[in-house]
């Protein structure tokens, strides 16, 4: 009775202190938060028949000298969302200004488009899209708040393509600031182009049509206080140049040490920040200092953020684990008491044949990781991504586990050789209990996510048509492979490791190191970076939340149902983006 008392002691404060640093992290992140915004709305704006999305922000700061704020419309890059990069948000709403993100046309949360749509007129979407923003905010009860002298655009690298357009067509704009521009649209475009994608004559003289270095000058033709930022070693410095030449427009080349062209297309420096208010308050207000110091905290915030997904990761490992105990009770005493041996048996079990058993394993073990990252990059070189992806890897490593791992790691004798099969497989790894408590653990992380997400705002992933759901399920046979070598060969033969426990953390650790050495891999291959860290990340932490639920049911069973859950809802906003890719260049 005692110690059943000191256990649930135990398991509660265990429960507690994740809850309690989660607590406090949110608690320090609002703060910082309503620092900058009071709250925000996500808007939607009709186009052409199209729904698209914003985040608009209102600030918390009153500016003293004027009754009215400023506006910016800020357009995130290609392959990113309005709620990635938030170093300008955060700091101009904290400054007074109203700020609304845009997603892209196929970006986002308006992902049921493409880059090259065109409206009724033959006009490409991107050109008009912070227009038509602009006109829906102008029907709203707040823009009696904004200043309409005080309307400019913030644009990154494809959005900053989408600022200088807008910027041009639409004088409502009275300032126009680019970070790492895409000032030549038919360049970037051709590397993308291969045998079967090339863009049809009609495309060519669309982008033609509505391409910076061609269409703009140093006369009128020009969006108005045009400030282009751009660092000296990325590869859109020589088109930003050429666009400056032809428009005598102010520019600012950073020239800092960076180890990559991403690197310094990203421009991760505060100066980046400090010299866009500077402009924006300098053409809106007369003034760089009227508005007060500038203090920057998006550093300060990342941190936090990726401080309270920690603790929001160890809260929903502590559920997890707290609730097995009432979800899995049955599934815990059959794991937990395992088939007593007869002095008889034991006997016929002498040290050496454990210690034969013992090198074997750490053998199996070690070689293991290498077989695997191998079947995936070999399988890559010779059927290409795609088809190593959904077909030939996962099918060579389900092969070698049925064929040679499974016969090494669990003997069995000849007559239950014989009566394997996979149906009987799977039927072991598969219960009622086991199933529901993979559900919850789902559940509980998909609360968690969606919650914070939209708290926040914050990378927020979801697939917009049942199109992209389907193909999500193209990577059940990814997630079964990968399952099947976390569970059924690395933890059966770290066997050599006496505690459960740590079997469980030395094969998460595995995980990360294998997810991350992947994601590295497809980068340097094909995927954007954005595409790969999110599915890779989705990867994880479902793989690390398998982890435990292995360790509690020992069913694969409820393992893959988890991965599917969590990593389909990711896999499918990826496959949303990769769908319009390909209808724009088909």
């Amino acid at each position: 009775m005692v110690n059943g008392i000191k256990k649930m002691r135990k398991r509660s404060l265990l429960l507690l202190m994740p809850i309690l640093l989660l607590g406090s992290f949110l608690s320090l992140l609002a703060i910082s938060r309503s620092q900058s915004y009071l709250y925000y709305e996500r808007i939607e704006f009709n186009y052409d028949g199209t729904t698209y999305h914003a985040n608009l922000y209102h600030p918390t700061k009153k500016i003293d000298f004027q009754d009215k704020h400023p506006l910016v419309i800020h357009i995130h890059g290609f392959s990113s969302q309005k709620d990635t990069d938030f170093r300008g948000p955060l700091e101009l709403t904290k400054r007074g200004f109203y700020v609304a993100s845009v997603d892209m046309p196929g970006h986002g949360e308006s992902a049921n488009s493409h880059l090259l749509n065109t409206d009724e007129n033959g006009e490409l979407v991107t050109t008009q899209l912070c227009s038509k923003l602009l006109d829906k905010i102008e029907k709203l009860r707040i823009y009696s708040k904004i200043d309409e002298d005080q309307i400019g655009l913030l644009g990154e690298s494809f959005g900053g393509y989408v600022a200088l357009m807008n910027g041009l067509y639409d004088d409502r704009f009275k300032v126009t600031i680019t970070w790492s521009a895409v000032t030549d649209v038919l360049k970037i475009f051709k590397l993308y182009e291969a045998p079967g994608y090339e863009f049809d004559k009609d495309d060519k003289e669309l982008l033609k049509e509505n391409n910076p270095v061609d269409v703009m000058n140093n006369g009128s033709k020009q969006p108005d206080n045009l400030f282009l930022i751009v660092h000296k070693k990325d590869y859109f410095y020589k088109y930003n140049k050429e666009l400056q030449n032809l428009t005598d427009c102010k520019w600012e080349v950073f020239d800092y040490p960076v180890s990559s062209v991403s690197e310094a297309h990203a421009i991760l420096h505060k100066n980046l920040v400090i010299k866009t208010i500077n402009w924006f308050e300098n053409k809106f207000f007369d003034s760089t200092s009227k508005n007060g110091p500038i203090q920057l905290s998006y550093e300060y915030n990342f941190y936090l953020i990726i401080l309270t997904l920690l603790a929001s990761l160890l809260t929903i490992f502590s559920l997890m684990i707290y609730f097995s105990k009432y979800l899995l009770k049955n599934e815990l005493i059959n794991i937990q008491a395992p088939p007593k041996k007869s002095i008889a048996t034991e006997s016929k079990t002498p040290e050496s044949s454990y210690s034969l058993d013992k090198k074997k394993n750490i053998i199996i073990f070690s070689l293991s990781i290498p077989i695997f990252l191998s079947i995936w990059i070999l399988s890559t070189l010779f059927f290409g991504w795609w088809a190593s992806w959904f077909l030939y890897a996962p099918a060579i490593i389900i092969l070698v586990y049925f064929l040679v791992f499974r016969k090494i790691l669990h003997k069995k004798d000849q007559d239950q050789e014989k009566k394997f099969s996979l149906k009987d497989f799977f039927k072991s790894e598969i219960s009622i209990r086991s199933i529901a408590y993979g559900a919850f653990c789902s559940a509980l992380f998909l609360g968690f996510y969606f919650a914070f997400a939209l708290f926040q705002p914050f990378l927020l992933f979801y697939p917009h048509n049942i199109l992209a759901v389907i193909l999500s399920l193209w990577f059940v046979p990814v997630y079964l492979s990968t399952e099947i070598f976390y569970r059924k060969i690395l933890y059966p033969s770290s066997s050599f490791i006496k505690s459960k426990k740590t079997r469980t953390c030395i094969i998460s650790l595995i995980t990360i190191f294998i997810q991350l050495f992947l994601m590295v891999y497809y980068i340097m291959l094909f995927l954007p970076f954005n595409i790969s860290f999110v599915i890779t990340v989705a990867f994880m932490f479902s793989s690390l939340m398998n982890g435990i639920i292995y360790h509690k049911t020992e069913k694969i069973g409820a393992t893959l149902l988890n991965t599917i859950i969590i990593v389909s809802i990711f896999v499918g906003a990826s496959v949303s983006f990769l769908l319009n890719m390909y209808s724009m260049f088909s």
